[in-house]
């Protein structure tokens, strides 16, 4: 448990620096905490209760800036609005001095080292005659509250005041935005801008810089897609040229100096604003005379009539519904950086609806109740509140107004950072407790020393005051990215007028329950029902979250699939899972081991597009196609009576599975060409009804209507009798026969096309591919390039018969029983009728902990994997046993005193 002091505004003193030489027992020792067991007093944080909150208006003094930064592009090319907020100005605490504590060696979830470092901040606090204050990220969080509220009164913790680690708590948010608009067509608007893999972890709130630049800019990008409609500014179309490189490849160059934006008389309000942002940026005007602007009120105004017009449309209100969720992200990090205590709670209050409607259900509810306690902190520590309301709940590293940031972010950059760098504890010193003790006494002092050696020399390192992202080439780079955002969402308006939710990429529509353009309104219901309620009495149910377009597949299978997850993701999960259950891997390889058939389907779930041109070369190159006749040809023929009377029924199995055993049976025996003669038991006259009722023996059997997956209960003989239950049952059996034909063949041809051996099969071959590039290829094996399962290659076997048998004017089949099936009045694919996994492995590769996933009671943590979306309650966000704690690298640019 890493630990850091921060005193606001930080205190130097000038000093001497004594040189000394004390042995490693006596620097362990100093740096020593001593540990203390917990043991629970009492049950008190199980009667705990989430209190409806008081009312307040929400303090957001610059919404005015924060409409002019989007509004003006692109009639102007403006910074971002880090960068204008920027240069705002305020009153603040200063800037912050940060020290570095000894370091508890205990597992950080552990009930006993959070235990123990309560106390030591109490101590700490105490010799230091303050309020001891001490923030955690939500597990550790709930924890230590837990803790606090089951001690004594007389108990030194009491007079603890913990806070919720706010930049922890930005990056659940931003997954709560990733998962509402899962299925909406985002993701392939940032893959216009950043690679698929950056994609995934800026959507679930990991990769949190880029998730924040990206999000920022696509609202921008959707105002001005509105402007264009209320007033008809041109949206600007980037311009993308195909030059040949020296090496014959082909680059995309884009220049936005091309934009043009026509001379239009827009109207007074637009080109006030345009001249209002362009004083504001050249500094003639402050924030007060911004919010002074009458225009900006009229602009919000058309904006809310633009919104009510549309919003009885879906998709359009889904999108408005994002741009909400991005205003408060905006709220948010601005209260952070400002010091704002304030609009801290209430844009923290209002993403609880979204935590909630997401599934993110740990932190709604550690943020209703670190709500709940700071607004008692009036009455408790009325002193802290002054503090906080003044500024002082932020850490600032640098002395500048826009500069605050979170506790949480700030140990992540001050410690964690200096810990994993090149040369320090974790990358060079090693981490037993006397490394690290010498490492965090001395660090005080050789940050002196290093000042002093700097004022000495003369040299001095400065960092500019002008913000990174109002510098001309990030500028560019925003001004690009927009416009590549603002291309793709014209040609995609998701504000037409149009019925029902669609995907704006695919335009898949969505199912009529689907409801996360409602994310707000199911969330506030279910914050409703939370209300005065015990945190041990309520428990979240999955079925009152929102559903999303990507939960609903557009293609059906057999079986209700699981949570919707990253194909790759989940294909790592089960090999590393089915290490410790099966001893011959190629065993699970049957299956397809992701959510869908990745080498037929896209992560869109339509088929993938056929190289039709590489097939045509590979044919062409074969050479001569004509083969020498042979009048030669070899038929086995067999009985079908004396075949249904060969096989054994056995009670319990289902209609398919009996028709299998036939198929078997004569696959095994046949060689080349197979003609299997069945009686028809026709229910007109017949001249077969005489030798009919003659095997009867009299014998008359009930008529039994009967599937595929119907069971078998009766007797063989007794079934059989029937002669309408034999007629439907052969029916179903040459169905059988006919698509086993067409499944053998299409099997052998997509195995020659993979390089596997004749009669090999898919399953075995596919184990093969997988098992030489783990020992071959250098990167991550993506499993669309691994052959598909036998079960995927039949459905799509059949579907290139039926495609074939169309083309040729041949036999009329029913496309249901080839591979497709109709889904809203329109043919789809079957994927695959198999589930994706073993039942037993697909038990283990996710958990629904109702804690904090800290012990081998979770099944993920149990078999060494990490915690991940699909998981019940925590969805790999905001447990012990998720990667959320360690910060992308540009969270550190994105937050630091230059931005």
């Amino acid at each position: 448990m890493g630990i850091i002091a921060a005193s606001t505004p930080g205190i130097k003193t000038a000093r001497s620096v004594p040189r000394t030489n004390p042995s490693i027992k006596e620097i362990t020792a100093l740096a020593k905490i001593n540990i203390k067991f917990y043991k629970e007093q009492s049950n008190s944080f199980q009667k705990l209760k989430y209190e409806v909150f008081e009312k307040r208006e929400k303090e957001n003094k610059s919404w005015k800036l924060d409409l002019l930064s989007k509004i003006c592009w692109p009639l102007k090319f403006s910074a971002s609005w880090s960068a204008i907020m920027h240069k705002t100005s305020g009153s603040y605490p200063g800037q912050s001095n940060i020290t570095f504590l000894p370091m508890i060696d205990i597992n950080p979830s552990d009930e006993s080292c959070i235990y123990t470092t309560l106390h030591f901040v109490c101590k700490e606090a105490k010799q230091n005659k303050c309020t001891p204050i001490l923030t955690f990220d939500q597990p550790l969080y709930w924890k230590a509250m837990m803790i606090v509220q089951n001690e004594p009164t007389t108990s030194s913790l009491k007079s603890l005041v913990l806070k919720l680690g706010g930049f922890h708590a930005e990056m659940s948010f931003v997954g709560s935005i990733g998962y509402l608009m899962s299925g909406s067509g985002l993701m392939n608007i940032f893959e216009t801008v950043y690679a698929s893999t950056a994609v995934s972890h800026m959507l679930s709130g990991k990769a949190i810089a880029r998730a924040v630049r990206g999000h920022f800019l696509l609202d921008t990008a959707l105002t001005a897609l509105i402007l264009s409609n209320i007033y008809g500014i041109p949206v600007p179309k980037i311009e993308v040229s195909s030059e040949e490189n020296a090496e014959g490849n082909l680059t995309q160059t884009y220049d936005t100096s091309k934009v043009q934006i026509h001379d239009t008389c827009y109207t007074e309000e637009v080109s006030h604003a345009t001249d209002l942002l362009d004083l504001f940026s050249k500094g003639d005007v402050c924030l007060a005379d911004v919010n002074q602007s009458n225009s900006l009120d009229t602009i919000k105004d058309k904006i809310q009539q633009f919104r009510h017009s549309r919003s009885k449309y879906k998709t359009a209100n889904l999108w408005f519904q994002y741009m909400d969720m991005i205003c408060i992200l905006r709220d948010f990090i601005k209260a952070e950086r400002t010091g704002n205590w304030t609009l801290h709670l209430e844009s923290l209050k209002a993403m609880l609806p979204y935590f909630t409607a997401s599934g993110h259900n740990l932190y709604a509810k550690s943020a209703w109740i670190y709500l709940n306690q700071m607004e008692c902190l009036k009455d408790k520590h009325a002193e802290v509140a002054a503090l906080f309301e003044a500024g002082y709940h932020v850490i600032r590293r640098t002395d500048q107004y826009w500069a605050g940031i979170s506790s949480d972010l700030a140990i992540e950059q001050a410690l964690m950072r200096s810990i994993k760098t090149t040369g320090r504890l974790t990358r060079g010193r090693g981490m037993s407790e006397s490394q690290r003790a010498l490492w965090i006494l001395s660090m005080p002092d050789c940050a002196e020393i290093n000042s002093a050696m700097m004022s000495f020399t003369g040299t001095k390192f400065y960092s500019s005051d002008q913000h990174k992202e109002d510098g001309v080439s990030r500028q560019k780079r925003d001004t690009k990215d927009r416009m590549i955002f603002a291309s793709f969402l014209e040609e995609r308006n998701p504000f037409i007028e149009e019925e029902g939710m669609r995907n704006i990429e695919t335009g898949v529509s969505a199912t009529s329950d689907v409801n996360t353009d409602r994310g707000k309104d199911i969330g506030l219901s279910i914050l409703k029902s939370m209300e005065g309620k015990c945190v041990s009495d309520f428990t979240f149910k999955r079925k009152h979250q929102a559903i999303t377009l990507q939960d609903k597949p557009i293609c059906v299978y057999a079986e209700p699939e699981i949570a919707t997850i990253d194909p790759q993701l989940l294909f790592q999960r089960f090999i590393v899972a089915s290490d410790s259950i099966y001893e011959d891997k190629s065993e699970i390889f049957s299956y397809e081991l992701s959510s869908q058939p990745s080498s037929m389907f896209d992560s869109s779930g339509f088929m993938r597009a056929a190289s039709k041109s590489t097939l045509a070369d590979t044919i062409w190159n074969l050479g001569d196609c004509t083969t020498e006749y042979t009048d030669t040809v070899y038929s086995y023929v067999v009985d079908g009576g004396s075949l249904m009377h060969k096989i054994p029924w056995k009670s319990g199995l289902t209609f398919g599975e009996i028709c299998k055993r036939y198929v078997d049976s004569v696959k095994c025996n046949g060689t080349n060409s197979v003609v299997v003669v069945l009686d028809g038991y026709v229910s007109g006259p017949d001249t077969k009804d005489a030798m009919h009722l003659k095997r009867t023996k009299g014998i008359s059997g009930t008529k039994v209507t009967f599937t595929e997956t119907t069971p078998f209960r009766s007797k063989k003989e007794t079934f059989l009798a029937n002669n309408e239950n034999k007629q439907n049952f052969i029916e179903m059996l040459s169905k059988k026969m006919h698509s086993n034909d067409v499944k053998n063949a299409g099997e052998k041809v997509i195995t020659f096309l993979y390089g596997g051996v004749p009669h090999e099969g898919l399953d075995i071959l596919r184990y093969k591919k997988f098992a030489n590039r783990v020992l071959t290829c250098k990167e991550v094996i993506q499993i669309h390039t691994l052959p598909p399962t036998t079960e995927t290659a039949t459905y799509h076997s059949l579907r290139t018969y039926f495609q074939v048998q169309t083309w040729i004017g041949g036999e009329e089949i029913d496309p249901c029983d080839f591979g497709w099936l109709i889904v809203n009045g329109k043919l789809m694919p079957i994927m695959t009728k198999r589930q994706p996994t073993p039942q037993r492995l697909l038990l283990i590769i996710r958990c629904n902990c109702k804690t904090n996933c800290d012990t081998r009671r979770c099944t993920c943590r149990k078999h060494g994997l990490e915690c991940n979306i699909s998981c019940g309650e925590c969805r790999g966000q905001s447990c012990m046993n998720s990667r959320h704690g360690d910060i992308d690298v540009e969270a550190d640019e994105l937050f630091s005193d230059s931005s």
